[in-house]
């Protein structure tokens, strides 16, 4: 069903999304609107806050879990990981190695602007803003602006 309603826009598509993630998701609060072109691997790993927007073209995979909390808005193209490739072992490719899963934790009333990045392990507390094109590589303090690669806060609000 996901599938079919990827592309669709519409009342109607983004509705039936938020119903399809309501059923499927570890938590889902009210009003959270997932657009066309979303790609979420792992739903049944994923909490949504209240009020959480998603933009188009987003690419979130929650296999090691994604907390999002209330008043989030995430735009076009931004990507979350909850995993890392490891390369413990030198005789496989790196590959072929395991993976690490570690939680994602987005707090309330954050922005994240276009095609920014967040790692596995991340915690952005709440009332930040991520700056376009920005790759949070680990824990950011809260009530500021990061930006960068890697994301450093530039400013407090």
């Amino acid at each position: 069903m996901w599938n079919c309603l990827f592309n669709c826009s519409g009342v109607i598509s983004i509705g039936v999304r938020y119903a399809i993630v309501k059923g499927k998701a570890l938590n889902c609060g009210n009003n959270v609107s997932i657009h066309p072109g979303v790609t979420i691997r792992s739903l049944k790993n994923m909490s949504f806050g209240n009020n959480v927007s998603i933009q188009p073209g987003c690419f979130i995979d929650a296999t090691g879990g994604v907390i999002i909390g209330n008043d989030v808005s995430i735009a076009q193209g931004s990507s979350i990981f909850s995993f890392d490739h490891t390369w413990l072992d030198p005789d496989l490719p790196i590959k072929d190695n395991p993976l690490a899963f570690e939680t994602v934790t987005i707090g309330n009333d954050v922005w994240m602007g276009c095609k920014t990045t967040v790692l596995a392990g991340v915690n952005i507390p709440g009332r930040n803003v991520v700056a376009a094109g920005a790759v949070v590589t680990k824990d950011m303090p809260p009530n500021c602006i990061v930006a960068g690669i890697p994301a450093k806060p530039i400013k407090n609000i």
